[in-house]
């Protein structure tokens, strides 16, 4: 689904009777949005136990060879970019089929869904100890992607990069200067030199430095 021009991960549900996108979304898409009158208390498929829906705006929805000017609910969604309910569906010519298989769009061919497989399905036999070193090869063989540890390469550009500017480039600040213990200089000492292979170090002469907490979201 293309809304105000940038694809979205879109989840099409049958059973809402709303359509809304992420705030995260709409300042990417440049979505201008509006603050609604009264706002709505929504507890399902949320960040968090609960949210409200204070804002809204109009943008343009395209999927496949139809599109049509939509008002969406601006909520703070979990997993998704925007969601698609009856209403939108049946204001494009959509609709899906009675198997719940297929999801028909106006002028054009059946989009038939794909179905979830796991590729770790076992079958009927019963397995033995002597299963579970192929089993745990097949595991890792299609876990490797995140088992492999952080390739030492730069990542890559996204819509939206972060950048943290100095708000006075000449200050001074005086604090304490922490000092590694001489039993985890060599951990620290690999550690720089990975970083700096890496590009995401570089190795620069400065008066000071002050020590910097990162905290994983």
């Amino acid at each position: 689904v293309t809304i105000n021009g940038q694809k979205a991960f879109t989840l099409f549900d049958s059973g809402c009777t709303t359509e809304a996108c992420s705030p995260d979304f709409a300042r990417v898409a440049g979505i201008k949005v509006f603050p609604i009158q009264t706002a709505v208390t929504l507890q399902l498929g949320t960040a968090g136990s609960r949210s409200k829906i204070n804002h809204g705006t109009i943008a343009k929805v395209e999927y496949d060879s139809t599109s049509c000017d939509e008002y969406l609910d601006i909520v703070n969604f979990d997993r998704f970019d925007a969601i698609i309910g009856r209403n939108s569906c049946v204001s494009m010519g959509s609709h899906w089929t009675s198997s719940s298989i297929q999801f028909v769009c106006a002028g054009s061919q059946p989009t038939r869904l794909p179905k979830r497989r796991n590729p770790l399905r076992l079958s009927a036999v019963t397995l033995t100890e002597g299963d579970i070193p192929r089993l745990r090869e097949q595991w890792m063989e299609i876990s490797k992607d995140i088992m492999s540890g952080v390739p030492e390469t730069m990542p890559p550009l996204r819509e939206v990069n972060h950048r943290i500017p100095l708000i006075d480039e000449v200050k001074v600040y005086n604090y304490h200067l922490p000092k590694c213990p001489d039993a985890m200089k060599e951990q620290l000492i690999e550690k720089i030199n990975r970083y700096v292979r890496a590009g995401w170090w570089k190795a620069v002469q400065t008066n000071q430095a002050a020590p910097m907490l990162c905290i994983p979201k």
